[in-house]
């Protein structure tokens, strides 16, 4: 008898302590991957990275990673609402900085430098500085590689 209710205490504080972990699993690969497939703006990225930072690791590491770079090549026209955003949560610029990386394409983190140090509006300087070095970080870090 004393064994069985050793065994059904032990059942009873594995599944208080089990379902956080697999739940944040399921909610990851399941809601997290859904809704940044949805990302359109930088305001949609920061509340997926509100909602779900816990799940910034494997495959979705490589989608926030494509979302942040191609955004900066290719719609540097939307780096005032970054700022917006950056303002609302200062963490949510080192969550974008960190994503600028040697996953991204060469010719994405090309164009990511070049934005960041040729169309740099004039209030945005310290940002732009800080993207234009990650760019750079990411391109070193490509050339180690090869």
């Amino acid at each position: 008898m004393r064994r069985r209710s050793g065994l059904v205490l032990l059942m009873a504080t594995l599944s208080l302590l089990l379902p956080h972990g697999v739940h944040a699993g399921n909610r990851c690969a399941g809601t997290g991957e859904s809704v940044l497939a949805k990302v359109k703006s930088w305001a949609d990225l920061h509340k997926w990275f509100k909602d779900h930072a816990d799940c910034d690791d494997g495959d979705l590491v490589d989608d926030v990673a494509e979302y942040v770079t191609s955004s900066l090549a290719r719609d540097w026209k939307d780096l005032p609402q970054l700022e917006a955003e950056i303002r609302k949560e200062p963490r949510f610029k080192e969550f974008v900085l960190h994503h600028i990386d040697t996953i991204a394409p060469i010719a994405d983190l090309k164009a990511v430098k070049r934005n960041a140090e040729r169309r740099c509006p004039a209030d945005s300087g310290p940002l732009c500085a800080e993207v234009a070095a990650a760019a750079q970080s990411a391109l070193d870090g490509i050339r180690q590689e090869q």
